[in-house]
């Protein structure tokens, strides 16, 4: 009988950080402009190729599908800023003040601690990564987001954080695949 062992080296990381509005909107911005970024490059070819198909055939009915194009990227715009202001009074609300203070340590599982509030979230939640001018914005599972402040690490850095989250994106991805194969 074989036996396969996967070896995990398990890293540490520790981040403090007030969770304030500019937080917030830095890290659900990250969070829609990746959820959405196939239908926003839709949205902008749209404009484009119906753009210069009416300017060539001079004929201004081919303008319609490219200000359909602006019309759903303005909406878009519009419904990013109102998911990002009701995210800031769900924060208010829950924990009755405008930046918590939030400590979130990474090791065989996501460990969350805002204003004595505690939330476990599995690695394997992960979904993806990606990177703004000051946070790391995990994409969670259940279309949920958390940011890690880069400048806020205690325990480790910014850059191997983002290396460990990547790696373990890429290991829940390879996983999915294998167990949707059994599935079959």
């Amino acid at each position: 009988m074989r036996y396969v062992c996967e070896v995990i080296h398990l890293k540490h990381f520790v981040i403090r950080y007030q969770y304030g509005p500019k937080e917030v909107e830095e890290c659900m911005s990250a969070w829609w402009r990746k959820k959405y970024k196939a239908p926003l490059i839709a949205l902008l070819a749209m404009f484009c190729v119906f753009g210069v198909i009416a300017a060539v055939n001079r004929n201004a009915i081919w303008m319609v599908p490219s200000v359909t194009g602006v019309f759903g990227f303005l909406m878009f715009v519009v419904r990013e800023r109102n998911a990002v202001g009701r995210e800031k009074e769900s924060i208010e609300g829950t924990y009755h003040v405008k930046d918590p203070f939030m400590r979130v340590e990474i090791d065989h599982e996501i460990r969350t601690t805002v204003s004595n509030t505690k939330n476990s979230i599995p690695l394997a939640g992960v979904e993806g990564v990606t990177v703004t001018k000051n946070m790391i914005v995990l994409l969670l599972a259940h279309d949920m987001s958390l940011g890690l402040k880069k400048d806020s690490f205690e325990r480790g850095t910014a850059e191997e954080c983002l290396a460990f989250m990547k790696e373990q994106v890429e290991k829940n991805r390879r996983d999915r695949k294998k167990f949707s194969r059994r599935k079959k």
